[in-house]
């Protein structure tokens, strides 16, 4: 749990609740422009050190092999809870051969 307003963490799982390392995250303002950009650990897990200002924001998350819906939160200058972002489905990816 974050101890200081505007903080985010979270984690990045798979449909079925496995952890997702290595997923891009970009968080964007409400005007759509980029403010951040993390990468999770080996454990999923994310996390962005300095707070946000107060806002909306949205999160674009990135990782081969899976889709993700854009996850969206307000930042209001208080404790933001830890965040469970999981993949909607995994993407078709062609084997070779």
């Amino acid at each position: 749990m974050p101890e200081l307003p505007n903080v985010v963490v979270g984690t990045v799982l798979t449909l079925d609740g496995k952890l997702i390392d290595g997923a891009i995250i970009e968080v964007r303002d409400g005007a759509g422009h980029p403010v951040r950009a993390l990468k999770t650990n080996k454990l999923g897990q994310f996390t962005i050190a300095a707070p946000l200002r107060n806002g909306q924001y949205e999160m674009e998350i990135e990782k081969d092999g899976f889709s993700f819906d854009i996850f969206k939160f307000p930042a209001q200058g208080s404790i933001i809870s830890p965040m469970e972002i999981r993949a909607k489905s995994a993407a078709n990816s062609a084997q070779a051969p």
